[in-house]
Formats: C-alpha cells, structure tokens, sequence
C-alpha cells in the first residue's frame, strides 16, 4: 500500500480522536494492507459512557483501556443509536478514499441503513455486536434517564455524533472490535430554604441557590446561562443577593437580575461567562433570592424550584432542581368567661417562640407586622400565618395574655400550642378562659340584710350628729 493509503487510514483515525474515540490508530498501515481485511469478519462497537475527567481532552491508547482518566465516572441510563452509512464499502481501497474527510453531515447525505439502539448499563457500557463491516454513525439519541452510581444526573448536552469505521487500523493491526469513550458534561442543580429569620409571617424567607457550570470539553464553549425562578404567588419578592461563582462575588457587570411577571431571572452576561470557560468550568454559581411569605393559601405549603438553561456549543437543555417548601400554618385562639362559657371581646395575646421569652414577655413574635392580637365579639382571634417544621409539619407556640377583658382577671398562665401546617381555613384552636372579678352581693328588697344596713346607717348617723353638737359647744364657749 501507497502514502495515499497512509494518510487515509491515519486521518480517519484523527477524527475520531478528536470526539473520544479510540479508531483507526496512526501507525503505517502498508504493514498490513486492505487486501488482508477478512471480509467474512463481523465486528462490533462497544461505547463506554464518561462524565468529564479532570483534564479535559480525548482518551488516548489503542482498543480498550483498563482505567477511565481520573475524574471521569461511568453513565448509566444513556440511549445511543448506530446507523451503518450506506455506499461505503471497507473492504476495498475505492471505500477508504472519501472517509478521512467526511463529516457526519456527508455521512447523513450518502443515506443511512437501519438503526440499532441501546441504552448504557450501571458501567456506563452499550455493545452493538455482531456489525457488518462498515462505515456507522455513532449518535447519543437520549439522555433523559441519565444515573451516575445509581442517582439521576442532569447532562447539560449531548455529546456530538461521530463516524466509527469497522474495522479500524490500531497499533498495526486490524481491530474489528471497537472501543469508543465518548463523554458528557453534566451539572447540578439545588434550591435550599433558609428560614433561619422567620417566625411570623411576612418575616424574610431566603431561597440558597447552587447550580454547578458543567465541565466542559476540549472544544466545548458555554454559550450561555441563565437560571429562572418562577416564584409562589404567595412569596414577595424583594431581591437577588450574594451572587458567586466558586466561592468568589461576582461583580455586578457578570450578571444581571430581574424579576419579571413573577420570575426571577438570574443571566450571565458576556463578561461573567468569560470567567466560567475553560479550565474555569465546573464550580458552583450561588446566589439567593430574598422574600417574604405573604399569604398561607389552602394549605400553607409553599413549593419553590429553580431552572437552569445552559447552553453547550448551541444546545440548551434545562435542567430544574427538586422542590424546597417552607410550611406554615395558623393559630385560633377562643377566649370565654369561665363560668358561664361566653365569648370575651377585647382580651389581647402575644405569642412567643419559647417558653421563656413568654414567661419574661420578650421578643413577641410579628405575624403581618402586628405583635398583638385582641379578640373580637366572637371571642375569637385568628393568627394567620406561623412557621411550622417541613418534616414534622408542625411547631410549638407560646401563648400569653397581655391583657385582660374589661371587668376580668389577668392570667398569667403560659400556653404551649402545638400549630400545625394548614391554612387559614383549618387552624388549630387554642381555648382559653377567665375569671371575673368577685363583687360583694348587695341586696335590693327587704329582710335581714335591709334591717342590718339601715342600722348600721342610723348608728353612722348619730354619730356625725353627736361630733356637730361638740363642735357648735366648744365655739359657744
């Protein structure tokens, strides 16, 4: 075999190089030549599916490898589709002359035969076994199912289709069993609550975002970033904080921030992608948005997750994080007269997050921006909107009377009040009585009581009489 040979054999193998693979090899193929391609041979292309290692680049070697690059891990769950392309016949020297040079879209327009699928197992592998030989066009048709160890990944992209020739010239010698490494970038994607400042509603409530830039290959540009936040109607927006990327702020021409018909848009701007390229990719960008519960709604469960849309060499998938939830619920508290069961207007309450502050009357908690809630002639007030526990869907309150109705006693009991997570329509009910102040009886009709008082007024009577008469003797004298 010619130079001409050589160059054909040795360009097919740097195309698939360059996409990972490991194909027709370099070396001098004359050693060998066409003519000993056994014709009645099948073949087969086994695909190993990688995350990005830590050096980006292609996987050199020849055939298989016995270690995946440091960084790289396995993908489980991926669909990848072999086609052969027609009209291309390997076992001649007329069949090579166009493959070094020609893309997949060449390929696609020669006409492709029929397509095999296969989905990656736990080890990241697909055989298609059992080939034809052949020029095939190797493409990754599904990564919705994606699982690394087990767990779901999110792939910002697939990885771009490549030509595989079966067979193909490595190290000297024909190989009909190819090997082929091709690798995804992935990310993700968390939202976490933080209600470390709230209590009562309308207090602040921070959503902790963290959406990691895929690593990306030799080759790959992220063309763009945006995340968006479609927020609760029942959360205020107030605004977007605290903007990093690994760990380091980001300046204000990185990025913007906009809050738009109820989304928060977070965007890379051309100066802040710029910083994630590269050697750069694969850090953490973080960011909060800042709000405020406003209303409890049905069922005092606020759900919030965030998207992310990035954009790897043109193609953009989102990708969305799980949901977070703050819940919150509400608290009734019925007053009533002691004895009799009747509703008491005008008694006011505070409640507290601890026993303590209750007892000392310290930091009562806002709910709407009021600290007091006073009943009203139903003997009812209604606290609309306290914290509760996301796991245990409840939390406890403490309730203490700040002042009492008109005519009766102050209590000074503290009440414990488990609220529970609902909404304004299913609150807990806290009951709570009091005590009249106790007045003499004095009676009105006749009797024995009557006799005694106006006795007792005859006597004061006289009384005042005799201390007149002195007076009016010692001025006499």
């Amino acid at each position: 075999m010619g130079h001409r040979a050589k160059r054909v054999l040795t360009g097919v193998g740097a195309v698939m190089l360059a996409v990972g693979t490991l194909g027709l090899g370099g070396s001098a193929a004359s050693a060998v030549g066409i003519g000993n391609i056994d014709p009645t041979q099948t073949g087969s292309i086994t695909i190993t599916k990688l995350t990005q290692p830590d050096q980006v680049g292609g996987i050199a070697g020849s055939g298989a490898i016995e270690s995946l690059p440091a960084g790289s891990l396995p993908l489980e769950g991926v669909e990848f589709t072999v086609s052969p392309v027609e009209g291309v016949d390997l076992t001649t020297l007329e069949g090579w002359q166009d493959v070094p040079e020609m893309t997949v879209d060449e390929a696609r327009s020669l006409g492709l035969g029929a397509p095999q699928s296969l989905t990656t197992a736990a080890d990241g592998t697909a055989t298609f076994a059992n080939l034809p030989l052949g020029l095939y066009l190797v493409e990754e048709t599904d990564f919705s199912s994606a699982k690394q160890n087990g767990e779901d990944v999110q792939i910002t992209s697939a990885s771009k289709p490549y030509l595989v020739a079966v067979p193909s010239y490595i190290e000297e010698a024909w190989h009909y069993d190819i090997f082929s490494y091709p690798k995804n970038s992935t990310s993700e994607i968390s939202k976490t609550v933080d209600e470390s400042e709230a209590l009562g509603l309308g207090s602040p409530v921070a959503w902790d975002i963290s959406a990691q830039v895929p690593k990306l290959g030799a080759g790959d540009v992220l063309e763009g970033l945006r995340l968006t936040d479609a927020l609760d109607p029942r959360l205020g927006y107030v605004s977007v904080s605290d903007v990093a990327y690994n760990g380091t702020a980001l300046a204000a021409s990185d990025y913007t921030a906009e809050f738009i018909d109820g989304e928060v848009v977070v965007t890379l701007t051309a100066a802040g992608l710029a910083q994630v390229q590269g050697d750069a990719s694969g850090y953490a960008l973080t960011f909060s948005i800042n709000t405020r519960v406003t209303s409890l709604g049905d069922d005092g469960i606020v759900k919030n997750s965030v998207s992310a849309f990035i954009n790897v060499n043109g193609q953009e998938n989102p990708i969305t994080s799980k949901e977070d939830t703050t819940e919150w619920g509400a608290l009734r508290i019925v007053k009533s007269d002691e004895a009799n069961g009747q509703a008491l207007a005008g008694a006011v309450f505070e409640v507290f997050a601890s026993e303590a502050d209750a007892e000392q009357g310290a930091n009562p908690i806002a709910v709407d921006g009021a600290t007091e809630f006073t009943t009203g002639d139903d003997g009812t007030v209604l606290i609309a909107g306290l914290l509760t526990d996301a796991d245990t869907h409840s939390k406890t309150y403490y309730v203490k009377e700040k002042a009492a109705p008109a005519g009766y006693i102050l209590s000074d009991t503290v009440h414990a009040v488990d609220v529970v997570t609902g909404g304004i329509a299913a609150p807990v009910d806290l009951s709570i009585s009091n005590t009249a102040f106790a007045f003499p009886n004095l009676p009105i009709t006749g009797g024995a009581g009557t006799a005694l008082f106006t006795l007792g007024g005859l006597i004061v009577l006289a009384g005042a009489t005799t201390l007149i008469l002195r007076h009016r003797r010692k001025i006499g004298a």
